[in-house]
């Protein structure tokens, strides 16, 4: 997924841009949220497109230099998560 198509919601226009880092693979279905610090995107989940196989992975996309990273994340996954919605609710400290 190293092609990222961007949708512009106030020009309503598409633009594109290539990512680097290490490309997470090719998959359907994955669920998608904006990072609470509004400057990534997070993937999680997500199936190939024949069904063959199942991700757990959690992949963070940098939306400012187009970077991917595979955060090393702790506690087991749901299983077989694809073709979900999710939302982040995100509530600032307040100290």
């Amino acid at each position: 997924m190293n092609n990222i198509s961007i949708f512009d919601t106030v020009g309503l226009t598409w633009h594109y841009a290539m990512a680097s880092g290490n490309i997470l693979t090719y998959r359907v279905g994955n669920t998608t949220v904006l990072g609470a610090d509004g400057n990534s995107v997070i993937v999680y989940g997500g199936t190939t497109d024949n069904y063959a196989s199942y991700s757990t992975e959690v992949w963070t996309l940098d939306v400012n230099t187009f970077t991917w990273v595979k955060p090393i994340v702790k506690g087991s996954p749901p299983r077989y998560t694809f073709f979900s919605n999710a939302i982040l609710v995100y509530t600032p400290s307040k100290t």
